[in-house]
């Protein structure tokens, strides 16, 4: 279950400098904690068979998820910084965040593959934050690194103010195989047991949709890593994208259609 982080425990969560207070409004998510092994939401007890009711319901493509963190306090912060603003500074805490995503896995993937964004969207922002994340992360790994095998095919409304079904919905075929090779990278996901990455985790529906389009291009598996979960109750509930003293909106202008989160 999500926790607040205790003192022992801000050094190993922050090396690079993140402050007494920051660190404590972190909520760590426990791999040894109850949770669903599929998609990694945590729970107060254990689920029946260690699966919760959506996922016994309705399996998901991918083989399992997990996040480090829940999209709160200074971790939210710190994500829509990078996002909006290009913080350099907060890059190292994030990628931190997602190793130990990936670490709770214990997922043995071939290749590392990044939730694409929209061109128009990257565009916009002037990079990807996800994908520049999920390559520094593979370069770590020493493992392959994909960002061209699947793509976003619709600039669909952001997903910040969807409820969950609404979230499936809008993504429901967003997203495709693209069966890009090329002279350096001339093999495609068949058979590859690939790690999606993405920086926020709430219904579910990116995750799946990339999955289902990776699987369609013949990968082995499927698990996902992101940084953050969001979604979840607690003392920290999730701020509404129309929230006015959020950080969305000191970053992005009032008619910008850009989502703050899109998962």
């Amino acid at each position: 279950m999500a926790r607040a982080v205790p003192e022992s425990e801000v050094s190993r969560l922050d090396p690079h400098g993140l402050c007494e207070t920051c660190a404590r409004s972190v909520f760590v998510i426990s791999p040894r904690a109850p949770h669903c092994v599929r998609c990694g939401r945590p729970a107060p007890v254990r689920f029946g068979e260690d699966l919760c009711p959506n996922c016994k319901k309705h399996p998901p493509p991918f083989a399992a998820a997990f996040s480090a963190v829940r999209y709160a306090g200074a971790s939210r912060e710190l994500i829509l910084k990078y996002k909006f603003q290009r913080d350099e500074w907060a890059k190292p805490v994030l990628l931190d965040w997602l190793q130990m995503a990936a670490d709770a896995l214990q997922f043995d993937f071939d290749v590392v593959v990044p939730v694409p964004s929209h061109f128009e969207r990257e565009r916009r922002r002037g990079f990807s934050p996800v994908r520049e994340i999920a390559a520094e992360f593979a370069e770590l790994r020493r493992t392959c690194f994909r960002d061209k095998w699947i793509a976003r095919i619709r600039n669909d409304p952001p997903q910040g103010a969807h409820a969950t079904m609404s979230r499936v919905r809008n993504v429901r075929g967003a997203f495709a195989p693209t069966g890009r090779k090329s002279l350096f990278h001339p093999r495609l996901p068949g058979g590859r047991r690939v790690l999606l990455i993405d920086d926020v985790f709430t219904s579910g529906s990116t995750a799946a949709e990339c999955a289902r389009a990776l699987r369609r291009s013949g990968a082995a598996s499927v698990a996902v890593a992101t940084i953050a979960r969001g979604g979840l109750p607690g003392p920290y509930n999730d701020q509404l994208a129309s929230d006015s003293n959020s950080f969305e909106s000191s970053f992005v202008g009032r008619n910008d259609t850009r989502a703050f989160s899109d998962h």
